[in-house]
């Protein structure tokens, strides 16, 4: 078993008890297929909602989505860097799920391009830093296991990734058939924000 309390290897540092690391295991699995879960359910809809609905131009778009990469990339980095230093994944996956609420649910709320435009921008971008902790999370158990598990870790680290970027389009799809607008996809987005911190 491991023992997570003061182990800075660990995105769970803080829990004070011990797990096996097949549960850790299950435990980020279960987190990194509901993060996968709200950037499946948004990003096939995010161009119409900006453009058809918001009234986006192409070009503007375009250089949005773009300048949301760079930043992502920027934030993740920084984001890890701050992980290796404090030594407590748990608190930082908190916050940056925190932007994941927000962003959705402010899109959601307040659907007009400047609020849309600041979430893509800002809020969405930090949220998606989550995915490179979760990472390092599930690095840092395989390391813990002297590597004999890493192969199978790994695999299923990815087909919860698989299963949610296959199924969760074509669900929200048939959700959101009929409805004059695809904005609800942002708010079942946010509701999987809030499960995602009820499992921290």
């Amino acid at each position: 078993s491991i023992h997570l309390t003061g182990c800075p290897a660990s995105g769970l540092s803080s829990i004070s008890y011990t797990l096996t690391p097949t549960l850790v295991v299950d435990a980020v699995n279960d987190l990194i297929a509901t993060n996968s879960f709200t950037g499946a359910a948004t990003a096939p809809y995010q161009s119409v909602i900006g453009i058809t609905e918001l009234g986006l131009s192409n070009g503007f778009y375009s250089v949005l989505i773009f300048a949301a990469a760079a930043v992502n990339v920027i934030i993740s980095l920084w984001v890890g860097v701050l992980a290796d230093r404090i030594g407590n994944y748990r608190i930082l996956l908190m916050t940056v799920m925190s932007f994941g609420v927000f962003g959705y649910g402010l899109v959601y709320a307040v659907p007009v391009p400047a609020s849309f435009v600041f979430c893509v921008l800002v809020m969405l971008p930090v949220y998606s830093s989550m995915t490179s902790l979760l990472f390092a999370n599930v690095r840092a158990i395989a390391n813990a296991e002297g590597g004999r598990d890493a192969a199978a870790i790994n695999s299923s680290v990815r087909a919860a990734i698989s299963v949610a970027c296959v199924l969760v389009p074509g669900l929200v799809a048939l959700v959101l058939v009929g409805r004059g607008s695809m904005l609800p996809a942002y708010l079942l987005a946010c509701l999987g924000c809030i499960a995602n911190l009820a499992l921290i």
